[in-house]
């Protein structure tokens, strides 16, 4: 532990350095070509390196570069306990703990902004065409971009497949006051409901078709409506999300 420690701080120390080099050359060589150092972009220093140290090599890590050492270096993950083998975060049992506290906090966010909504229907406050979100245009985040800035690896959860190659996904034990049962919502599917090896008709009660039949579209709807949520949570948790 105590060597990891140092070498954690010979790596901070290190990185400090070459930011601290990074951002002086990148002022000198902003200054060289008459541009504002204060607002000279990755870009600019690209073009302006270009521009000084012609080249007609056409390997692209042959030539001059200016690169920014957070791209350049590995960032590495910092110690998750203390000295005395204490854990930092509460979440530290999970062993992706960032990634973790992102979810833990959309859930809060997504029910505080479910709050919300019920205040504003209990005042009859509808929401305006100017407060709607457009998600359409919108660029996502991919998951190595997350893992770079969390500095943890993400494990992807292998979906399940059917004898037809079709995803599904089954919840079991399913309570309502005394029954009990399972769930399975097949992918790519054919919109059949089959229930107990019959179908909707097994109901002879109209009422619970349509109950049925609303709750599926309800999900639907629902699911949408989260994805909204979700998404502008993490837009204004993060500001990684940029919005055209």
């Amino acid at each position: 532990m105590k060597v990891y420690l140092e070498r954690s701080k010979e790596y901070k120390k290190f990185m400090e350095k070459q930011i601290a080099e990074y951002n002086i050359g990148k002022r000198h060589l902003a200054k060289i070509v008459g541009e504002d150092p204060d607002n000279f972009t990755e870009a600019d220093i690209d073009r302006a390196i270009t521009y000084l140290f012609p080249s007609g090599l056409y390997d692209k890590q042959a030539k001059p570069m200016m690169i920014d050492p957070i791209k350049m270096y590995e960032t590495r993950k910092e110690a998750v306990f203390d000295e005395a083998g204490r854990p930092h975060h509460f979440l530290f049992y999970t062993l992706n703990p960032k990634y973790y506290e992102v979810l833990h906090e959309i859930v809060g966010s997504l029910n505080r902004l479910d709050k919300i909504e019920d205040q504003m229907l209990a005042k009859k406050i509808q929401p305006s065409s100017q407060d709607k979100l457009d998600i359409v245009e919108s660029q996502w985040m991919g998951k190595s971009e997350l893992e770079k800035i969390l500095s943890e690896k993400i494990k992807d959860k292998d979906p399940e497949y059917d004898n037809d190659n079709r995803p599904f996904i089954l919840v079991e034990k399913c309570a309502r006051k005394n029954a009990r049962g399972q769930v399975k919502v097949i992918g790519n599917g054919s919109g059949k409901i089959t229930i107990n090896g019959k179908d909707i008709t097994l109901f002879d009660d109209i009422q619970c078709r349509e109950q049925v039949s609303n709750d599926l579209n309800n999900s639907i709807l629902n699911f949408k409506i989260l994805l909204s949520k979700l998404y502008y949570t993490i837009a204004i948790l993060y500001d990684i999300i940029e919005i055209f």
